[in-house]
């Protein structure tokens, strides 16, 4: 493959920009604690939104610094030194890794500057042993049991994988925009070098450098058709397609959340395109989400019965912490009535 460079992670990027900028930062070397963590998180969300930067609000900041340091980085190992001009590549293979990136914004800039260069590795581990790591990680051993330390963790990661404010941290949505997945569910033990995640990286190395064939597995393949299917859905809160497959890996059937066509047959059929008397969500004339627009109603009127969660706080306030709730996540208004429109038709 050539030279891989590794640039350093965010995290040193952050603390860079924030020392500059008179902000606080844990001491270089300090042990690491969930406070520690929780300063350095402080720090990036203040980068993103920018004020204490006397910069707007960018969601794609700490990726803007990764962009500056891998041009920096490239001129410098061409022998140049980087003056804003984009330094042209010299035909040598070289692979810029970031780590890691934790808003949907960094990987949207990433995406726009290298476009099919740029490849984001989406890494999973199982809660349960997710927190158990962290727990032995920042707390001493006898710690790891206190129901407190449980739940600082459990707030730790809540935070980290959707924060409330919109240039905090969302790992979970950026999570989702990866081009490629490893499971790092499985303890490395004492021999460091051995992950679990060793034979899905190398399939990961030879897809990126096409060093050889690598054909999909069964579940890609599924994945493929389950994907296809839910771009035919025109439904404006949750587009969902699904793929059934044998056990040979044959697909059975796809589908996706949509409704029936009136008088029969699906929206989509057939070679020509019809939407002449398309009354689903994002075919009239007036866009919106006959679902959210129900889900409105629903707080709304939770709000007006139960006047004491107004109570001396603010209206906006209480409605996004409803819709932070499962309430938020009731989407299904729509259909059944339309069903039953349609059986008595």
């Amino acid at each position: 493959m050539g030279i891989l460079c590794q640039v350093g992670n965010t995290s040193a990027l952050i603390r860079g920009a924030a020392e500059r900028a008179g902000r606080p930062v844990p001491p270089t070397g300090a042990r690491k604690s969930i406070k520690n963590v929780e300063i350095m998180q402080d720090r990036g969300d203040e980068l993103r939104e920018g004020k204490l930067y006397a910069r707007p609000e960018d969601h794609s900041a700490i990726a803007r610094l990764a962009l500056k340091q891998i041009a920096e980085l490239r001129a410098s190992l061409q022998g140049q030194t980087f003056s804003g001009v984009p330094v042209e590549p010299d035909g040598k293979h070289r692979a810029y890794i970031i780590d890691s990136l934790r808003h949907p914004a960094e990987v949207a800039i990433l995406r726009e500057v290298y476009q099919d260069a740029f490849t984001l590795l989406g890494i999973v581990c199982d809660p349960v042993k997710r927190e158990k790591r962290i727990r032995e990680n920042f707390f001493d051993r006898s710690q790891w049991g206190e129901p407190t330390v449980r739940e600082q963790v459990r707030d730790f990661l809540t935070r980290d994988e959707d924060a409330p404010e919109k240039h905090g941290q969302h790992v979970s949505d950026t999570f989702h925009e990866a081009d490629f997945f490893v499971d790092n569910s499985i303890d490395a033990g004492d021999d460091l070098a051995f992950t679990g995640m060793n034979d899905q990286l190398r399939r990961f190395v030879n897809l990126i450098t096409q060093s050889k064939i690598v054909r999909p597995t069964i579940s890609e393949t599924a994945m493929h058709h389950a994907r296809s299917a839910q771009m035919r859905s025109a439904c404006l809160s949750r587009q969902v397609g699904a793929a059934l497959v044998d056990a040979n890996g044959n697909i059975v059937a796809t589908g996706t959340n949509d409704v029936p066509q009136a008088g029969g047959g699906l929206y989509g059929e057939g070679f020509t395109i019809q939407l002449e008397g398309d009354q689903r969500c994002a075919f009239r004339d007036s866009v919106f989400c006959s679902s959210n627009r129900e889900q409105n109603k629903i707080i709304e009127e939770l709000v007006e019965e139960f006047p004491e969660l107004m109570e001396g706080k603010d209206k906006s306030e209480v409605l996004k912490r409803i819709r932070g709730t499962r309430i938020g996540g009731l989407i299904e208004f729509r259909a059944p009535r339309f069903l039953t429109a349609f059986a008595g038709a």
